[in-house]
């Protein structure tokens, strides 16, 4: 065997990825003015104004909202935009943003624009855009929990602290754009962004103690309470109750035809679940609850109705200032444990891969989710519908 040759194994490297459309010998200056050359002066959009605390419909120039000078740039053609509840809380104010932002961090669209550093999409490709960037280069990146990052995450989440995805075009960062596989509609991608959320949410489950008989709870009916019942489904589950206080969610989520069981929250009873005295034989109560409404008292609900073992994720946001009661007793003698979901570390492509699979087997239609698509003009209605919960969710069309 030859001795070693460090210089020679260094040499023997893979060659960086070649670009797809733009040579190295583009100048920054000739990158922009080509993007903007491109592009419409100005784009349409949903602006939220903090001090007045109102969402406008805006005309905004685009160089007045991104930095087109970034070799890293990707300007997306928006086609549709998801409306999440948390914009719900934007608009309440319970949600900190800057003075003021284009709201919008679910949206999908068509690469309009590239800066001359991005190689992996190019224009014309189709994209889902994650809203949640980390910097790599802090302990919480390096540890892989990439959504606790100081320096990124919510901190500079597109949508929420920077300019999103609710208008005609937006530029992201090339790190956070996905190509879309092209049997994937974009119908179906515009859910990828609250999947990959959920998919967070079922990767902190304990797996060992599920079985294809396992029993799941899932409390409230919107858009991310069908979307954990279709993940789910789609890892074989069937045994799987959501409840609902609004009988008109509740029937969506019956014609779904994923559920054992669709009920209101009071029709639940802890009687037939197992108690922390009687060795835990009984039938009735569930293997895993996963908690999707954000009000408190249903964690408190939730509780009583574990099986021994049983697992309660915390997925809806909560109030800051809610508080819940939990027995230390219960939880012990039953040997109850409760995990939580924040944001969606590296569950994009898992998000995707799922969909994909979810949309070839016709469950992924939007009048059998409850989803309803409006143009930006008539956003108050969206955001009004959402809000009385007569839809699970609202999408607008900007293409």
């Amino acid at each position: 065997m030859p001795p070693f040759d460090g210089a020679a194994n260094v040499a023997c490297t893979f060659p960086p990825p070649a670009k797809r459309q733009r040579g190295a010998g583009s100048s920054t200056s000739d990158v922009a003015a080509s993007m903007a050359s491109a592009l419409p002066i100005e784009t349409r959009a949903l602006q939220w104004s903090k001090s007045e605390r109102a969402l406008q419909l805006v005309s905004v120039r685009l160089e007045d909202v991104a930095d087109l000078n970034d070799p890293h740039a990707v300007i997306v053609r928006v086609h549709l935009a998801g409306v999440c509840g948390t914009d719900l809380h934007v608009l309440d104010g319970e949600f900190d943003t800057p003075p003021r932002v284009i709201l919008g961090h679910e949206f999908v669209g068509v690469v309009a624009a590239i800066g001359s550093a991005v190689w992996h999409v190019t224009v014309g490709d189709r994209v889902v855009v994650n809203p949640n960037e980390a910097c790599n280069r802090c302990r919480h990146c390096f540890g892989g929990l990439v959504h606790f990052c100081q320096h990124g995450s919510l901190s500079k989440n597109i949508g929420l602290a920077r300019n999103g995805g609710m208008a005609e075009f937006c530029v992201v960062p090339d790190s956070v754009v996905h190509p879309l596989p092209a049997v994937m509609t974009l119908r179906a991608a515009v859910l990828v962004e609250p999947m990959s959320c959920v998919a967070r949410g079922f990767d902190n489950l304990r797996k060992d103690s599920l079985t294809c008989s396992s029993r799941f709870l899932v409390l409230g009916a919107g858009i991310a309470g069908l979307l954990w019942a279709l993940l789910l489904h789609h890892h074989g589950f069937r045994d799987i109750t959501i409840t609902e206080p609004r009988a008109c969610r509740r029937r969506i989520a019956q014609e779904l035809g994923i559920f054992k069981q669709v009920a209101p929250p009071e029709n639940l009873s802890t009687s037939d679940a197992d108690q922390p005295t009687d060795g835990g034989d009984h039938e009735g109560g569930f293997d895993v609850v996963a908690e999707c409404s954000g009000d408190a008292s249903a964690i408190d609900q939730a509780l009583p109705l574990l099986r021994c073992g049983g697992q309660l994720c915390i997925f809806g946001f909560a109030h800051n200032d809610a508080r819940v009661s939990l027995s230390p007793w219960v939880l012990l003698m039953k040997e109850l444990s409760i995990v939580t979901s924040f944001l969606n570390p590296r569950t994009f492509p898992k998000a995707i891969a799922v969909l994909g699979a979810l949309e070839g087997d016709k469950l992924l239609d939007f009048a059998r989710l409850g989803v309803e698509t409006f143009r930006l003009d008539d956003h108050k209605e969206a955001f009004e519908r959402l809000r009385a919960g007569t839809i699970v969710k609202a999408v607008f069309m900007l293409a």
